[in-house]
C-alpha cells in the first residue's frame, strides 16, 4: 500500500504497556482528534491480559504480548520485541 506524504511524514510510535492502558488511550484519542500527527503502529505488553492490549485492537493498532519469562534469557526477550517492532505494518 502506498503511503501520502502526509502519512509518510508521521513519526511511527510503537508503545510498551503492562496494565489498563489509559495513557495508551489518551494517545489514540489525541491522534484520532488530530492533536497528535502520529501513526500509532503497535502495541506490546509483558502481560497477555493486559488492558492497553485490547485497547490497541479495538483501535485497529496491531498489538502483541511478548513475556520475558518465556525465554532464556533477557538479551533473547529483548531481541525477540526488537524485531517484533521491525516487522509491524503501516497502519493507518
Amino acid at each position: 500500500m502506498r503511503r501520502t506524504k502526509e502519512e509518510a511524514e508521521k513519526t511511527r510510535i510503537a508503545i510498551l504497556a503492562s496494565g489498563r492502558g489509559s495513557n495508551l488511550q489518551a494517545l489514540i484519542d489525541a491522534r484520532s482528534e488530530g492533536r497528535l500527527p502520529v501513526e500509532l503502529v503497535g502495541v506490546f505488553s509483558d502481560r497477555p491480559t493486559a488492558m492497553a492490549l485490547e485497547r490497541a485492537r479495538a483501535a485497529g493498532i496491531p498489538a502483541q504480548a511478548i513475556r520475558p519469562r518465556d525465554f532464556a534469557s533477557r538479551e533473547a526477550f529483548e531481541e525477540k520485541l526488537w524485531l517484533a517492532s521491525r516487522n509491524l505494518p503501516h497502519v493507518e
